[in-house]
């Protein structure tokens, strides 16, 4: 006999203690029991007990056993996903759009009575090839999260340190444009430490999907520039060592909706979305705003303690 045959027979064996099972059913499956006590406070004892079966029964056999939206409205004991997206990536630095791939990956972990409290590290990479000029982007981003959850949104600190690897054509003729007919050179080189805050909301739709919404903003508190090579003179062939380009990383700005969808009965769920970063960087005087929109899917396992 499954559980819900036993309240099916326990509802028609003795209607009195009904009342003190379906209290001890709420605290214990909170997803059956509602739509129950609904319609059981609206009927009578007498009119409504055909009506408050029926309610259990529709309920059990929705619920029956542990499905993914009994414990997506929670944030799991523990979470290890990764995914590879596609990115379209405009770069007033180095002057031109394209297309690259991005990969990233990450853990988190939640605590506490109700799992409010995570911990997490999230890892992203990408390169980024422009054909026009045969400038080259890698950017290479590690982020700590610190999280507080109420009901389904959280908010939180969050810490990063990112790297930057720009290779790109000199300015030779000093026109403000980089040349196209030119091999790139060293161009940037740095890595820094930034501080920000997250947050967001995830929420259930439907049994077996999760939907999510998360931004996030962080500040750059620390540079160091890496490469000491820069066009010695406008307009006259060739490079040379020199003082490092004054470079600062600056805002990073991030917005990421997307969805979890269960294959299996609880733990694995495939997961796709849409984000988007920009990036406020300087270089000497002048300022750039970098975007990268990336199309995502990949896998998640969460597990519920």
């Amino acid at each position: 006999m499954t559980w819900a045959q036993a309240i099916v027979f326990f509802v028609n064996v003795n209607e009195t203690s009904t009342k003190k099972f379906f209290f001890i059913a709420e605290r214990k499956f909170r997803f059956l029991t509602f739509r129950g006590c609904f319609l059981y406070v609206e009927g009578s004892v007498v009119n409504g007990k055909r009506l408050f079966l029926a309610t259990i029964t529709s309920a059990a056999f929705v619920t029956g056993g542990r499905v993914f939206a009994a414990n997506n409205s929670k944030f799991p004991s523990a979470a290890l996903y990764g995914y590879g997206g596609y990115s379209v990536y405009k770069s007033e630095m180095v002057q031109s759009n394209d297309t690259a791939l991005t990969f990233g990956y990450g853990v988190e972990v939640f605590t506490g009575r109700d799992h409010q409290f995570g911990i997490g590290v999230h890892r992203e990479s990408s390169k980024m090839a422009f054909s026009l000029n045969r400038s080259t982007v890698s950017i290479d981003t590690d982020i700590f999260r610190l999280s507080y959850a109420f009901g389904p949104f959280f908010i939180g600190p969050l810490f990063n340190y990112s790297f930057w690897d720009v290779e790109a054509p000199p300015d030779l003729d000093a026109n403000d444009f980089l040349d196209q007919n030119t091999d790139s050179e060293p161009y940037v080189k740095a890595s820094g430490q930034g501080l920000g805050l997250h947050g967001g909301v995830n929420f259930a739709l439907g049994k077996k999907m999760k939907l999510y919404l998360k931004v996030a903003g962080t500040s750059t508190i620390g540079a160091l520039q890496e490469t000491p090579s820069e066009t010695s003179q406008a307009g006259v062939s060739g490079t040379s060592p020199s003082a490092s380009r004054k470079f600062s990383i600056g805002t990073r700005t991030d917005g990421d909706i997307g969805a979890l969808f269960l294959l299996t009965r609880e733990t694995l769920q495939f997961l796709f979305g849409f984000k988007t970063t920009s990036y406020q960087l300087e270089l000497e005087s002048r300022s750039f705003k970098e975007t990268q929109n990336t199309t995502y899917v990949g896998l998640q396992g969460s597990w519920y303690l």
